[in-house]
């Protein structure tokens, strides 16, 4: 199992319920937001069930690291450090 990215890219006209919920437990409330999900069966249904309003890619490790060294953000908004890669368990966002 590999590490998907998905990003929004359409707004909610003509969206019907079952898109908005997708789009709602992929936790994409807003254009251009991203997020990384597993790249599991239950997921990729999900997926399809909202590609009108989002693209999706595997995720390799150099744009992850990319990713959340200038987007990464903690519970407060706050942005995501070195220490706070450290306590997650890895000795830097090298190792992610």
């Amino acid at each position: 199992m590999g590490l998907l990215a998905v990003i929004r890219i359409r707004g909610t006209v003509n969206m019907n319920s079952k898109e908005e919920t997708a789009l709602k437990i992929l936790r994409l409330h807003k254009r251009n937001h991203a997020v990384l999900i597993t790249d599991t069966p239950q997921m990729i249904g999900i997926l399809k069930t909202a590609w009108k309003y989002i693209t999706w890619g595997e995720i390799d490790k150099t744009t992850l690291q990319l990713l959340l060294i200038k987007r990464g953000r903690k519970i407060g908004n706050k942005p995501l450090t070195e220490n706070d890669v450290k306590n997650l368990g890895f000795n830097g966002f090298e190792d992610l």
